[in-house]
């Protein structure tokens, strides 16, 4: 089993044909085959079902596919890491995030950073779910994540920097815009906006509805609270929607966001497949999203930590 192996046998499963990876890697796809044949042979399992259509992984597949792709991306962090220590400069930077989240949290961060790294190609990798973010991470394919999530996740490492408030988006029209609190119970047998669930927020805000006892009509699903913005503006209906963004759409769209006063928060952090393994540029990133999050504090409702790193 070789390096070789693992990194064509990750290719196949992520396009699930053979040829497809042949013409990547520049060979045959009798040459592809082997690679994977090999594999199979040394773990005395059957990583694919095959047929005419292409391949899938097994669950054996998918198990390995999984432990693969953990252990290349600690490797390739490591060199990395290693070259940085012996004085070779890091070329690039990935962060991925929901597709508004640099609107809302990082513009700042972001000219900042290229102020003092403009050497560093910086590259932004949008995803509509936490777990989509995730996969960036331990696929190696992104060196960051700003995400929503408490919880542990396997093969990531996660700082939580601050919590956030929800609020209720209504339009500035609206009789209840007048009000400087609400209860959840006031969005009972309402319209409202939601997000995809396979968000982590919107799970978040579904858990929290469903604790209160408390039931909406969710008539409109959209893929990110600019989205809903946008749609409670036009009076289609309420949205529930986190203090920072909520602040933000409140200052420049036809809404106003109001206090609810029995609800929950949610967190904001970033994740790392491993801190440890971070460039020094990666680490100038983070601090300086922590400069701006301490910024942030002063928006009713965000509760900034003290830096996890200390």
């Amino acid at each position: 089993m070789t390096l070789d192996d693992l990194k064509i046998f990750i290719a196949a499963c992520d396009h699930g044909s053979l040829s497809a990876v042949a013409r990547e890697v520049g060979c045959t796809q009798p040459a592809v085959s082997q690679h994977i044949i090999k594999l199979e042979r040394s773990l005395s399992t059957t990583l694919f079902d095959r047929s005419p259509q292409g391949v899938i992984p097994t669950s054996s597949g998918k198990e390995l596919r999984a432990a693969a792709a953990e252990s290349l991306s600690a490797l390739e962090s490591g060199i990395r890491r290693v070259r940085e220590l012996s004085g070779e400069s890091v070329k690039s930077l990935s962060v991925t995030t929901g597709g508004t989240s640099v609107r809302h949290f990082l513009k700042r961060t972001v000219v900042s950073f290229r102020s003092t790294h403009p050497q560093v190609t910086l590259s932004f990798l949008p995803a509509n779910s936490t777990k989509m973010c995730l996969d960036l991470l331990r696929d190696g394919k992104a060196h960051l994540a700003l995400v929503t999530i408490d919880g542990q996740e396997k093969g990531i490492e996660h700082r939580i920097y601050a919590k956030q408030d929800l609020r209720l988006l209504v339009p500035r029209n609206h009789r209840l815009s007048k009000r400087k609190h609400v209860d959840l119970k006031t969005v009972n047998q309402q319209p409202l906006i939601s997000l995809s669930d396979r968000t982590a927020s919107q799970n978040i805000i579904t858990q929290i509805l469903v604790r209160s006892g408390v039931h909406t009509s969710s008539e409109i699903t959209v893929e990110d609270f600019d989205t809903a913005a946008v749609f409670v503006e036009l009076g289609l209906g309420f949205a529930i929607i986190p203090a920072i963004q909520a602040f933000h759409f409140s200052q420049t769209m036809g809404v106003t966001a109001i206090r609810l006063i029995d609800s929950e928060s949610i967190s904001i952090g970033l994740a790392a497949r491993r801190w440890d393994s971070l460039s020094l540029p990666a680490l100038d990133f983070v601090a300086g999203f922590y400069e701006e999050l301490q910024k942030m504090s002063l928006i009713p409702g965000v509760d900034v930590f003290d830096d996890p790193r200390m």
